[in-house]
Parts: C-alpha cells; sequence; structure tokens
C-alpha cells in the first residue's frame, strides 16, 4: 500500500507480462509483434501501444 502512496496522477506502472499466441505472416517484423503495450485503467483497456 505504500509504494501506492508514492505513485504521482497519471503515471503509468508495469503490472504483469502476459503470453498468448498472434498471427504473423511472412515477411513481417517479429521485433514489431513482439513490442505492444496495452493500457489498462481500472480494468478497461485504455490503449494499444505498437503493431498487433
Amino acid at each position: 500500500m505504500q509504494q501506492v502512496q508514492l505513485l504521482e496522477l497519471e503515471q503509468e506502472v508495469v503490472q504483469a507480462q502476459m503470453e498468448s499466441f498472434f498471427r504473423i505472416e511472412k515477411g513481417e517484423n517479429l521485433v514489431q509483434k513482439l513490442n505492444v503495450e496495452i493500457v489498462v485503467r481500472d480494468g478497461v483497456v485504455e490503449d494499444i501501444r505498437g503493431e498487433l
């Protein structure tokens, strides 16, 4: 609880990493596919950063 009190408003915190399957085609950039961030606020997806 003390760590939460130290956060500033609108500050982003890495909470977890997810593993999942995704579709990739020949010629696509694997590094770009693996660098995706999903921003969740109060359980609702707010933003997807990167290329799915």
